[in-house]
């Protein structure tokens, strides 16, 4: 886990560090926000928990209505599951480096729509419950999902997003266990 987080550490430096090379149509920043995250199943309810996003965000203008976005980002997931007839509601802690690649629509000079797939690589996982959680062992190291969402830039810089993601694949073969969030953050571009 430290070793990752030095990589990553080390990922978003040479981000912001580059930024000063970049074209008028290209930009970087930095982000950071909240996650309301839980599961999606139809074997138990879930409870949504929060979690933190933190990381870079790299955009290339095509024209002037439409981009593409890639972001790098340490991202908390997990749930709450209440199981019937149990005590025993654990909570699932997930976190993971993600890669959501964006596809990006101007809707007017400051407000985009962004569409596209989120990559998750799983760095850490863990349970609060007393007897641990059966599942953990078998959680899968790669999560796919789809992202939709808003975000409003600033002309000086300061960018608020708003987010939706689905997980498209399932959590641990043979069930039908799903990542499922909502992200609001706030980042910053270094433009040129």
């Amino acid at each position: 886990m430290k070793n990752t987080i030095t990589q990553f550490s080390m990922l978003i430096f040479l981000l912001v560090a580059t930024s000063g090379f970049a074209q008028k149509d290209f930009y970087v920043g930095l982000k950071a926000g909240g996650n309301l995250s839980g599961f999606t199943t139809n074997d138990f309810l879930s409870t949504d928990v929060f979690g933190l996003q933190v990381g870079a965000i790299g955009v290339k203008n095509f024209n002037r209505n439409f981009a593409a976005q890639v972001e790098v980002v340490f991202n908390q997931k997990g749930g709450i599951f209440e199981i019937p007839f149990s005590d025993s509601n654990p909570e699932i802690k997930l976190n993971y480096i993600s890669v959501p690649i964006l596809g990006k629509t101007y809707l007017s000079n400051n407000i985009t729509f962004e569409l596209g797939p989120e990559i998750g690589f799983l760095v850490s996982k863990s349970t609060t419950s007393v007897g641990g959680f059966a599942g953990l062992d078998q959680i899968k190291s790669l999560d796919l999902g789809a992202s939709a969402g808003f975000s409003f830039q600033f002309y000086s810089g300061l960018v608020i997003q708003t987010r939706y993601t689905y997980g498209l694949s399932k959590l641990v073969d043979g069930s039908d266990y799903r990542n499922s969030y909502i992200n609001l953050s706030v980042g910053h571009f270094f433009k040129k």
